[in-house]
């Protein structure tokens, strides 16, 4: 039997669903950017009245405008699409090709966002990092800027600070860094995401890197000690990097459950190409996604949370990554399997050490309670209401109680009934997770709407997205408000949030 995957028609469900999700994710980056803009000009207009800014504003305000007109004209071709069970290898072609002309260059035209002023990041982010990283009593080391990259980054400033001095003779600067304090680990998100909880999970993939920076376990796992000296190039192999990054996945699926894979996969689906390793070198910087995804998801096995709930995301994942391989050279087709195997023979032997690592640490493991807990949130969601809590008791558990009462109920019985009424916070996993239960099972719905025929009704999905962020963002913040409210008095002193 051959090992090579079969190829299949276009007019599949996965080629359909992949297709589902990638003029989503056009839409999406394309209202968000439109979102980033306005604000932007807005800003301008106040603070700044300078014609540079408004003239960068204007010009991708146009861009932008003719990427809405190009699915506006295309709109009756993508709602025959979308409307039909199983559309032709043609129909496919041409959606594809409408989609890839909309978000590749959106995806450039990001990166020319950091021509403008600089926003800063929603408080919620603290509240969700502190909430799955804090503890009480202790702020969290951590700051989250935004960034012009769509894929999120961590590093600390005294480890940049230290290899600016090793390659460069900087005397002066090392004498006056003498006694220099380190002040935790800056976290980047995208532009974009600033407003999308649901984009967060990657944050806490980077919180780990943070947790393995301060304490060098990727080193330890790798050479069985800690570093003598300050790291070296040498030191941080090849091997280390890889082991740091599986380390990293492993700390976000533990306090977010299977919920903080989806955004890196949806970034690596909207790419026209597989990433290549830089000229003159091998390996790429971080394992093959797929090697991550698998060892990941055996992770969650293996803490006993299922990932069926969002299966599709990850069988759509692998039909696209599998039809981008099947696109490359040979050349590059062997050098992707021998990152693969390379990934494989350098992590296999350590993932137990890694495993047992990150389970060490001091967070609360995101569990199949917290799963279902998920579940009913994204019914609240789907009725368009905030999803804050949970409550314990059910509808019948609590008229049962308050039908036993008389007006000649004891106060404690009255309170015993009142007692049902348990609405208890909801953690930031639980919140991210039913966020994205919710737009998935929504995603199609919405994409009808807004291409209900011969006119494109784009307003649709983005008043869609900015309904969807003002829920999550109101839920991530009363949850943290009933949750340090539901704390001890006199234990409220430190709010575990950055910046």
């Amino acid at each position: 039997m051959s090992d090579k995957p079969k190829r299949r028609p276009a007019s599949s469900g996965l080629e359909r669903r992949r297709l589902l999700f990638l003029l989503a994710e056009a839409l999406e980056k394309l209202s968000r950017l439109h979102r980033i803009l306005e604000r932007q000009r807005t800003l301008v207009e106040a603070e700044y009245k300078r014609s540079e800014y408004t003239n960068v504003i204007d010009t991708l305000v146009n861009v932008l405008a003719s990427f809405t007109q190009l699915l506006t004209q295309n709109s009756r071709r993508i709602a025959a699409f979308l409307k039909s069970e199983t559309p032709s290898e043609t129909q496919a072609k041409i959606v594809y090709g409408v989609i890839r002309k909309v978000i590749d260059p959106v995806l450039k035209i990001h990166e020319l966002l950091v021509l403008l002023p600089r926003e800063t990041a929603e408080p919620q982010v603290f509240f969700m990092l502190g909430d799955c990283f804090g503890r009480k009593g202790r702020r969290l080391p951590a700051s989250v800027i935004l960034t012009n990259l769509l894929s999120s980054y961590e590093y600390r400033v005294e480890d940049v600070l230290r290899t600016e001095m090793s390659q460069q003779e900087l005397p002066d600067l090392k004498a006056a860094l003498q006694g220099f304090k380190p002040g935790g680990s800056v976290l980047g998100l995208a532009f974009a995401d600033r407003d999308n909880p649901l984009s967060w999970a990657v944050l806490a993939h980077e919180y780990g890197h943070a947790i393995d920076d301060t304490r060098d376990i990727a080193y330890q796992i790798v050479h069985g000690k800690k570093p003598t000296a300050g790291r070296t190039a040498d030191d941080w192999n090849l091997k280390v990097k890889w082991t740091s990054e599986v380390f990293a996945d492993f700390v976000a699926a533990r306090v977010l459950g299977p919920a903080s894979l989806i955004p890196i996969l949806f970034v690596e689906m909207a790419r026209a190409r597989l990433n290549n390793p830089p000229a003159g070198r091998q390996f790429l910087s971080h394992p093959p996604t797929p090697v991550r995804l698998r060892l990941t998801r055996e992770y969650l096995a293996a803490m006993h949370v299922s990932t069926a709930d969002f299966e599709e995301v990850f069988e759509v994942y692998e039909f696209d990554y599998a039809r981008k391989l099947r696109a490359l050279g040979r050349k590059e087709k062997d050098n992707k399997e021998r990152n693969r195997e390379a990934a494989e023979a350098l992590l296999l032997p350590l993932i137990s050490k890694i495993a047992s690592s990150v389970n060490s640490l001091r967070v609360q493991p995101f569990s199949e309670n917290n799963a279902d807990r998920a579940k009913t949130l994204q019914r609240k969601l789907q009725l368009g209401l905030p999803v804050s809590s949970v409550r314990q008791s059910t509808d019948r558990e609590i008229l049962a109680r308050l039908n036993s009462l008389s007006d000649k109920s004891s106060t404690r019985k009255v309170y015993t009934a009142l007692r049902e009424l348990n609405e208890l916070p909801a953690t930031s996993s639980e919140i991210i997770a039913a966020g994205w239960l919710y737009k998935l099972s929504s995603l199609r719905d919405c994409l009808l709407q807004s291409f209900p025929g011969q006119r494109a009704s784009l307003g649709v999905y983005g008043e869609y997205l900015e309904r969807t962020d003002a829920l999550l963002l109101k839920s991530l913040e009363l949850a943290a408000v009933q949750a340090e409210m539901s704390l001890p008095a006199g234990s409220r002193k430190d709010a575990p949030f950055g910046n």
